[in-house]
């Protein structure tokens, strides 16, 4: 039966409806495709930029480790072998000295008015001869001790100058604080006391450097070599000091003021020749660190 107009129409209809289906669903298929890959680029995208962002902290990582370490005292070979070799020269100095350390502590709180004369001189002799060896041991041992402090407490300052330069110049301050306290301790007590009290007290100062350097090389060697917290090493330091200056006080009374009055004397001559000069040297060490 032949088909009438109204139903080839409708056919027609039909497959336009059809034909535009099929390109809305075409359309909407690669709209689909389009948005994917859309979204597959911002995703690579992202891991690129997760890579980049890894990649640049490891970068600075690696920048940040290549940054030269702080200075560390242990570390430098010319310390530690200038410290070992002081250990072995005041072992050295002990075993020379041992005769001379013995009867100069034995007799360090006896009555030396009791004693003879000959024994003070050569004792005195004995001091002198190795005064100005302990001198520049000492001055080397406080100037290094002293970069240790400035290193820690002021860090900035240190690390402006070279280590070295800082201990130089230290020791010369040193130097120079064993020189002028020798010159006036010469005067002094040559116009006021006796030969036989300078003799004694000559040694008893002696004495206390050497003793007193072997104690900061002690403290140095527990810092550098032991990885010690330098506060409680400088708080040691600082009693022992305290703890020296009240028995060279009260070597100076037995030896020049058991008279009457001797007393304010004392008080006088102890912190003209000790006291006074130890707070310069400290002032005269910050003021060259700078």
């Amino acid at each position: 039966m032949p088909e009438t107009p109204q139903q080839i129409q409708a056919l027609s209809v039909a497959d336009t409806s059809a034909v535009d289906s099929l390109a809305a669903a075409s359309l909407q298929q690669t709209d689909s495709v389009n948005q994917t890959a859309i979204n597959d680029s911002l995703v690579a995208a992202r891991a690129e930029a997760a890579r980049q962002d890894s990649l640049l902290k490891v970068r600075q990582s690696m920048a940040i480790d290549g940054t030269p370490v702080p200075y560390n005292f242990g570390s430098d070979t010319l310390i530690t072998g200038t410290l070992i070799i002081s250990a072995f020269i005041s072992i050295w100095a002990v075993a020379r000295m041992w005769n001379y350390l013995v009867r100069t502590f034995n007799d360090f709180f006896y009555d030396i008015r009791q004693r003879g004369n000959v024994q003070m001189l050569s004792g005195d002799e004995d001091g002198n001869s190795n005064f100005w060896i302990l001198a520049i041991h000492s001055s080397l041992l406080l100037a290094m001790f002293f970069a240790c402090y400035t290193q820690r407490i002021h860090p900035d300052i240190f690390n402006d100058k070279l280590p070295y330069l800082t201990i130089i110049i230290a020791m010369m301050v040193c130097l120079a604080f064993y020189f002028v306290r020798w010159l006036a301790y010469g005067f002094i007590n040559n116009v006021f006391f006796e030969k036989w009290q300078v003799a004694k007290w000559n040694g008893t100062l002696s004495l206390a450097t050497f003793i007193g350097s072997l104690i900061i090389l002690a403290l140095l060697l527990l810092y550098v070599f032991f990885n010690l917290p330098f506060r409680p090493i400088s708080i040691t330091f600082i009693l022992l000091l305290a703890v020296g200056r009240i028995v060279l006080c009260y070597k100076a009374y037995a030896t020049f003021f058991t008279y009457k009055g001797g007393f304010l004397h004392l008080i006088l001559y102890f912190c003209t020749l000790e006291i006074t000069p130890l707070l310069v040297l400290w002032k005269m060490l910050q003021v060259a660190a700078i």
